[in-house]
């Protein structure tokens, strides 16, 4: 099943294809011989400091995300410019996320005084979070920070963790 990357949002670069390789090599998948390096379709920032990307969150209402499925990694999805850039592997597991917020007021300081538990809870596989774990959750993610994640995340959702590592929140890793 198709995973489709965005390579910006909010007009900066996410290196989520750079994230994801570094994820990749990081468990032992080699994707250098893939196409996107063969083929030039894109511009690859090898020199960039980059924490891997070793899931991605997604609403899936029709759960269809499950172990064993077949991931094909692309970006410009629907696009003439569409590409996969990375081998096709399969789903390791999967995990339920919750993201609830409970106020329209965001604050998203950690550090103040309750600090963003007083507005969002972030609840994998029926546990909630603290700061910490939402904090590798965001970067795990491919975020830079818990900002960007919430940035991104700025309304209440419910969807999974798709997992390409045996790594887990909450789990045997």
């Amino acid at each position: 099943m198709t995973l489709s990357f965005k390579t910006k949002i909010n007009g900066k670069p996410t290196y989520f294809v750079e994230k994801i390789w570094a994820g990749l090599e990081e468990h032992c998948i080699d994707p250098f011989d893939f196409e996107a390096r063969r083929t030039g379709k894109y511009e690859f920032k090898d020199n960039i400091d980059r924490n891997p990307k070793i899931h991605s969150i997604r609403e899936d209402r029709k759960n269809r995300w499950k172990e064993g499925k077949n991931i094909d990694f692309f970006i410009n999805s629907r696009t003439e410019n569409m590409f996969r850039f990375a081998p096709k592997i399969a789903v390791i597991s999967t995990q339920e996320l919750k993201i609830n917020w409970f106020s329209d007021k965001r604050d998203l300081a950690p550090c103040k005084a309750g600090g963003i538990y007083n507005y969002v809870e972030v609840i994998i596989d029926g546990n909630r979070l603290e700061i910490k774990d939402i904090e590798q959750l965001a970067v795990n993610d491919g975020f830079e920070s818990i900002e960007d994640f919430f940035d991104f995340f700025n309304q209440s959702f419910k969807g999974k963790i798709i997992h390409w590592t045996k790594f887990k929140y909450y789990g045997n890793n």
